[in-house]
């Protein structure tokens, strides 16, 4: 199904032979790690300060910290944790949703056209540029920025860091930066979360793409477990910034959804193989249809693609936070 691999993509599987990435908790405390590791401490120690102002710190961040972290573990902890602070706020229970939850944040789908089912559809792009009033990922980067540049209470800023780690993080998530239109699907497939394979562990059952790229093997690892696996990453010389000169040359948070949406095409629907991704909708599932299983080393290929994606967004990252964190 896949071309030979180069050399250097040889060895990065080689690295990565026991690890697998994902855009639930584990990935984005990866990435935010990763970043902070790639910060001045001086910038760490005042992201971590202004963090501990976050209105919910102590039930959302406090509460969660492992034992026996050393202090410099601890600030560490804090950064990775509050990445995923707007995940934790999903919650209709928890007392920061109504004013802080933004659903539409995480995401910036532009649209894919499946050609063995082709719709009569326009591509279109999202309108940016709204930048108080926020609907898509691009323009809430843009939104928290200004909030962290600007002079509101450092509450507000805080909330606004939790985001710009999270978001930055969500939109290398490829399937947070597309969505695919066919007949099948005329309002497409919200970013695969429509579009459903076999579950993989119970092939009577069907699963999300979404869920699949989100959770990639669905691994539940400590923080501990996280600090091997960034300690792998860092250690692979495939993973350095050099190895990813041509992506940090993108510059504007657009760019970044664009090469999402592009590896969306090649790498999630595989579109242009031999063998596109195959699945159903809810309706054929409804009716009886049985769900196709993933493509074999699908899921090897995605821990291949999940990685680059992280530590691209992990350089990302910290360079995004080095213009505000002066």
């Amino acid at each position: 199904m896949f071309k030979a691999l180069k050399p250097a993509l040889v060895a990065a599987f080689v690295c990565l032979a026991n690890l697998s990435f994902a855009w639930n908790d584990v990935g984005h405390q990866l990435v935010a790690d990763l970043a902070y590791r790639r910060l001045p401490v001086k910038m760490r120690q005042k992201a971590v300060a202004l963090l501990k102002q976050l209105p919910t710190y102590e039930r959302d961040i406090a509460s969660r910290m492992p034992a026996n972290l050393t202090p410099e573990q601890q600030d560490e902890f804090i950064f990775a944790m509050c990445s995923t602070w707007p995940d934790i706020i999903r919650s209709p229970n928890h007392p920061r949703n109504r004013t802080d939850h933004h659903a539409v944040w995480h995401y910036c789908d532009l649209g894919i056209v499946d050609p063995r089912d082709p719709i009569d559809w326009e591509t279109t792009v999202p309108k940016f540029g709204n930048i108080k009033d926020p609907d898509n990922a691009v323009d809430a980067i843009e939104h928290n920025m200004e909030i962290l540049k600007g002079t509101a209470p450092d509450p507000e800023k805080a909330i606004a860091l939790c985001w710009i780690l999270h978001i930055i993080g969500d939109i290398h998530q490829p399937l947070h930066c597309a969505t695919m239109y066919s007949k099948a699907l005329p309002q497409g497939d919200y970013g695969g979360s429509g579009f459903l394979l076999a579950d993989t562990d119970n092939t009577s059952r069907t699963e999300k793409l979404h869920s699949i790229w989100d959770g990639m093997l669905g691994s539940r690892q400590s923080f501990a477990e996280i600090l091997k696996m960034r300690d792998i990453l860092e250690g692979c010389p495939c993973y350095n910034r050099q190895y990813f000169a041509s992506e940090l040359r993108k510059k504007t948070y657009l760019s970044w959804i664009r090469e999402g949406h592009a590896i969306c095409k090649r790498e999630v629907y595989l579109l242009g193989s031999k063998e596109p991704l195959k699945g159903i909708n809810y309706k054929q599932r409804d009716a009886g249809v049985k769900a196709p299983e993933l493509p074999k080393n699908y899921l090897k290929r995605g821990d291949l693609v999940a990685s680059r994606q992280a530590s691209v967004a992990s350089f990302r990252l910290a360079d995004t936070l080095r213009t505000v964190l002066k």
